[in-house]
């Protein structure tokens, strides 16, 4: 299934390292095939896989989804446990469905020893889009690299007509160095879920929230059945800071979420939506993401309960993030220390956000241009959103349609 080669078994220069098949998960993945396969290999003495079960992380504890209740109580308010509670469910639901399809499979796991294995397999995947199609793969290999987000020392890449994933050092290594590669260009949260570890030079946490239309909205009906997925709520991430796309698209749903117009009108916001300039043709289905400035009232409605939406989120948190600072100056176990850093990334991002809406929120009730633009530019992130709606939407239009 594989091969490698590198410059010497000593020293590796500049170029290429080593270039290995893939195992890609192509049929039916909510079964796991992937999975089976290597449960089965563990078993088999004589398995060209022996090294690389020896090199996995067996050793699970650090890792959230098989944390026990009390290290999952230091999660409490976060919407990482909504995650690991679908990721549990959905295994163990693969597990019982294998095993009525095909009773066998028991005997080389039980339901807790496969929700281990399948925890530890999913986190020596990556994700490759081959030929257009997206596709979970394994590459051995990559086992014997860390994870170094900025500045590691290799490059890896898929080699589409030779079907290899090739990996080439990005400078000169001596014998005995770590070897890193980027484990994928994904969050704290990434890092935690996927490998039970945070790492502090990885860009900030994410905070994920969802947001039911409400029962009293007259066009809720028309809202829900305009987007294309979970109709009935929306899912929102957002990363640390406003100058970024995540927060782009929430604000935008918001819009979407706060319209009072008619069902015509909203129907008119999906069309621009849809025929944006650059949307290209195989984009994902209308989720709300691209909906411009609409009018000064709009706009600070949706300024506001994305406000008040971010407070509810923060108050769900037992401790404040000041203890949880205090807490983390203090002398604390592996698990501990990263639940309470997870926590607290997530509290600092709704508080940053929640004190960027207010400042938006105050420049806007200024109405008039001029005062805008000055209370602005006082604020390098609230001049940035201030130049952005006004790029989106003409002021003169957008202030006097209020």
């Amino acid at each position: 299934f594989f091969f490698f080669k590198q410059k010497t078994a000593y020293e590796i220069s500049l170029g290429l390292v080593g270039s290995e098949m893939c195992i890609r998960d192509r049929y039916y993945p909510t079964a796991r095939p992937l999975n089976i396969y290597l449960l089965m290999e563990r078993t088999n003495p004589a398995s060209k896989w022996k090294y690389v079960f020896e090199a996995y992380p067996w050793n699970t504890e650090s890792y959230p989804t098989l944390f026990k209740e009390e290290e999952k109580s230091l999660l409490k308010g976060s919407s990482l446990l909504v995650d690991i509670e679908a990721y549990v469910n959905n295994t163990l639901s693969d597990y019982d469905s294998l095993c009525a399809d095909a009773p066998e499979i028991a005997q080389y796991a039980s339901r807790e020893e496969y929700l281990k294995f399948a925890l530890v397999q999913d986190s020596r995947t990556f994700g490759l889009t081959i030929n257009g199609d997206y596709k979970t793969t394994y590459i051995p290999f990559a086992e014997f690299f860390n994870d170094k987000n900025k500045g590691a020392s290799v490059d890896r890449d898929y080699d589409s007509e030779a079907e290899r994933y090739v990996f080439t050092a990005l400078q000169d290594i001596r014998a005995g160095e770590e070897l890193t590669i980027s484990y994928g260009h994904g969050n704290q949260y990434f890092t935690f879920i996927s490998y039970g570890f945070i790492n502090d030079e990885r860009d900030g946490d994410q905070v994920k929230f969802f947001v039911p239309f409400s029962p009293s909205d007259p066009l809720r009906e028309h809202k829900e059945s305009l987007l294309s997925a979970h109709p009935h709520y929306k899912t929102i991430r957002m990363l640390a800071g406003t100058d970024n796309k995540r927060f782009s698209k929430a604000l935008s749903f918001f819009r979407y979420y706060c319209y009072e117009g008619t069902k015509e009108g909203l129907d008119k916001l999906k069309e621009v939506s849809d025929n944006r300039p650059g949307r290209k043709p195989d984009s994902k289905p209308f989720k709300g993401h691209y909906i411009a400035p609409i009018s000064l009232t709009n706009e600070k409605k949706a300024l506001q309960t994305l406000k008040e939406v971010c407070q509810q989120e923060l108050g769900k948190y037992p401790a404040t993030y000041e203890e949880d600072l205090k807490l983390l100056k203090g002398k604390l176990d592996y698990n501990t220390r990263n639940c309470i850093l997870y926590r607290s990334n997530e509290k600092k991002i709704f508080i940053d956000h929640i004190s960027f809406l207010s400042k938006a929120l105050a420049a806007l009730a200024l109405e008039e241009k001029k005062s805008i633009l000055e209370f602005a530019a006082k604020d390098k992130d609230l001049q940035s959103y201030i130049d952005s709606i006004l790029s989106l939407f003409q002021l003169f239009q957008f202030l006097q349609h209020n």
